[in-house]
């Protein structure tokens, strides 16, 4: 176990030098790492939705093994179309949260 959370730990302190540019850089990510600054004042997602899929999310840790399993035969009693609606409206939701435009390619600078 010791050597899982080693490892964990040095992989994550290696993405920082992929993440810097350079050592000034990485300087200023481990030390603001290290300062222990609260970042939840700036936080502007508590509330509305976020929360919600959070707490939708929690609650269903106390679902038992059998839960999905119910769900799934609830679901194949209903009909197609009705079954395309909700999920067109799932997909919708997903990306209306979503961010706008493409996310920007991240490993340009192999």
């Amino acid at each position: 176990m010791v050597a899982r959370l080693w490892i964990f730990h040095v992989v994550c302190a290696s993405w920082l030098l992929f993440r810097a540019g350079n050592l000034e850089t990485l300087g200023g990510l481990v030390r603001s790492l290290l300062a222990w600054r609260s970042a939840v004042p700036e936080v502007t997602l508590w509330g509305g939705v976020p929360l919600l899929v959070l707490a939708a999310g929690f609650s269903m840790q106390g679902f038992d093994g059998n839960r999905l399993e119910q769900i799934t035969r609830r679901l194949a009693d209903w009909p197609g179309w009705v079954l395309g609606a909700l999920a067109a409206v799932i997909l919708t939701i997903i990306l209306a949260l979503g961010p706008e435009g493409v996310a920007p390619f991240i490993y340009f600078q192999f």
